[in-house]
């Protein structure tokens, strides 16, 4: 098995991925913690996945027409806001507004690292590959 592809780039945005996706569960245990009630959680991932749609578009119309680095740097620069304001928890109105930055966070990052990764495998695997190697391959018994 070749690992070759496998590089410090490739880690770290597939940990940031797995990260985002466990959200999901820690939001509702520090909402519940926070003496929320189970309708103000709804509302809370109402309003992160409502950001997340609305802002998905936009963010892969900033990817394509400039930079995938400046649509990550914006999106992890909204989640250091957001994840500021969960700490603060200066009431409900802030952890819904952090919610919805972070969902906005989360759509600027989703297609750019799919993307990246994407690109990284491409790269790594035409580098590595060759006519002779394809061609063994195939015909081999």
């Amino acid at each position: 098995m070749n690992l070759s592809y496998i590089n410090p780039p490739y880690i770290l945005i597939m940990s940031i991925a797995a990260g985002v996706g466990s959200f999901g569960v820690l939001d509702i245990v520090y909402f519940k913690q926070a003496g929320l009630s189970l309708a103000a959680i709804g509302l809370m991932m109402l309003c992160f996945n409502s950001a997340v749609t609305v802002a998905e578009l936009p963010f892969a119309l900033l990817f394509d027409r400039h930079s995938t680095k400046l649509s990550l740097y914006i999106g992890f620069s909204i989640r250091i806001c957001a994840f500021i304001l969960f700490a603060l928890n200066w009431g409900f109105s802030f952890l819904l507004l952090a919610q919805a930055l972070a969902g906005i966070a989360t759509a600027a990052a989703s297609g750019t690292t799919t993307a990246l990764v994407l690109n990284e495998v491409k790269e790594q695997s035409y580098k590595n590959m060759s006519i002779e190697k394809v061609s063994l391959r195939f015909f081999r018994v």
